[in-house]
């Protein structure tokens, strides 16, 4: 088992969200077209030079190695193809914790909120002032922010995976410290964390609902939430020993059938269902041990009301 860590893309994380019973995403049907979204669709020579935003949905023409290749956002983006109804992110607020997002970017300014948006700084004159990129290197999160949310259907660009979804800008120092920009503490990405999520900052206790429905942590290293357990008010919210050697395991099956009586024979039920639980260590490189057991069971009926049961256990 790896160490719990609260990393994962952009992508990835707005395929959950879309989807969430507690926020009312669903809209309008999102559906691109070549003059509203001109980078979306591939460009010349069949896509050969440019295939678009294939990652949401493939236009690509289709072959062996791209076949299926796509997050599907057709499906979310337009209910049952009725071109009524679709997840788009309507009503869904994104912080995008991260070097900090170009809020006047063309393909963002209309989702940017700067009103959620903030510096995160030890130095209160930038924590004071407008988030957004600082340094020239300072542009991972304006990517980020366009990959969860740039704005469809503005006959610029592309678009995001919720191209309505609205977004606040969290920045951090990431990287090398510079002057006037110090370098990141565990302060800061903890008042990141809990920036506008309806948590109180002391106790942890809900007191009201967040304005920012979900963060966005894409920034790489995994030291926030690894080795940033040893702040104060993480203590007890994050597992900070686990053993990654240990793995534990459990499958389970069960098939029913029905066969009709025919000329030749009477008909019968049957049912027939498993269960296997191990776990398992890894003492070295090369050698792992572990012990499993298992467990089969298989019932049959015959049409004449007799009833035939056998069990089978293993380990």
């Amino acid at each position: 088992m790896k160490k719990f860590n609260l990393f994962i893309t952009a992508l990835s994380l707005l395929l959950v969200i879309l989807a969430a019973p507690f926020v009312h995403a669903q809209g309008a049907a999102f559906i691109p077209t070549e003059t509203n979204d001109p980078y979306f669709y591939p460009l010349t020579s069949g896509g050969k030079d440019y295939p678009g935003q294939w990652h949401l949905w493939n236009k690509v023409p289709a072959s062996d190695s791209n076949k299926g290749q796509d997050a599907g956002l057709k499906n979310a983006w337009n209910l049952e193809g009725k071109n009524i109804s679709g997840y788009t992110g309507r009503g869904v607020v994104i912080g995008i914790v991260d070097d900090g997002v170009e809020g006047t970017h063309e393909d963002l300014k209309d989702n940017y909120l700067p009103g959620l948006s903030k510096n995160f700084s030890q130095d209160p004159t930038l924590a004071a002032q407008p988030q957004g990129p600082v340094q020239g290197i300072d542009n991972h999160g304006t990517a980020v922010a366009g990959v969860a949310a740039a704005r469809g259907s503005n006959t610029i660009g592309g678009t995001g995976a919720a191209p309505f979804a609205q977004i606040a800008g969290l920045r951090l120092r990431l990287g090398n410290a510079f002057v006037g920009d110090p370098a990141i503490t565990w302060d800061d990405y903890y008042d990141a964390y809990l920036w506008k999520s309806g948590l109180n900052s002391s106790t942890l206790a809900i007191e009201s609902k967040p304005e920012i429905h979900i963060k966005n942590h894409s920034y790489g290293p995994n030291t926030p939430f690894e080795e940033g357990t040893d702040h104060d008010d993480l203590q007890g919210m994050i597992p900070s020993t686990t053993d990654p050697n240990w793995g534990f395991f459990v499958r389970g099956n069960l098939v029913l059938g029905d066969q009709k009586d025919t000329v030749a024979q009477r008909g019968y039920d049957f049912k027939n269902g498993g269960l296997t639980l191990g776990t398992d260590y890894r003492f070295s490189e090369r050698f792992v041990g572990g012990v499993l057991f298992g467990m089969n069971a298989a019932k049959s009926w015959i049409n004449d009301g007799q009833r035939h049961s056998r069990w089978i256990l293993g380990s």
